[in-house]
């Protein structure tokens, strides 16, 4: 607690120093620091609506192919968002839509995903060009994964979670 009281502390007084209207009330950090609700910034939820759960291997399945194309921050200004959502989420709630219908992509599925397929799955529109991009970035990324999966660990999505042995 008291490295994140430090890192509070520096992060409020790089804000303050250029603040022309705002002061921070030194002594009252300590009491903020301690109110912050840590438990659940440490480990989010994750919500039914967006992501495939309780579905086992399957689970995993979704969670890998999720973070294989979770890097679209600097597309999501032109992507079709639903209602409420963020970038990340009103892919991850296309995906978790996909698992639900069809089940899990296999590994030889996702080898033979291609531009138009993506852009299907997560409701985008090909007619936009930066999303025309993204979803031939989707489809490259998902097709290595796929490749991956097949020649390392026979398709196996928990096979490829267990050999990366708790590291990131």
């Amino acid at each position: 607690m008291d490295t994140l009281f430090q890192q509070i502390r520096s992060t409020c007084k790089l804000v303050a120093q250029s603040a022309t209207h705002v002061r921070i009330q030194e002594d009252r950090l300590a009491e903020y620091a301690r109110s912050l609700p840590l438990e659940r910034a440490l480990r989010p939820e994750h919500e039914p609506m967006s992501h495939y759960l309780g579905h086992g291997d399957d689970t995993v399945a979704f969670f890998v192919t999720l973070d294989t194309i979770n890097f679209m921050s600097g597309y999501n200004p032109h992507l079709r968002k639903r209602p409420g959502m963020s970038g990340y989420f009103t892919t991850a709630a296309a995906l978790n839509d996909h698992f639900q219908r069809h089940g899990p992509v296999s590994a030889r599925q996702l080898i033979a995903l291609d531009t138009e397929r993506c852009a299907s799955i997560f409701g985008q529109d090909l007619e936009n060009p930066p999303v025309r991009e993204l979803m031939n970035l989707f489809a490259a990324a998902l097709n290595e994964l796929g490749r991956f999966l097949t020649q390392r660990f026979d398709g196996r999505f928990v096979d490829l979670v267990d050999a990366a042995g708790s590291s990131a």
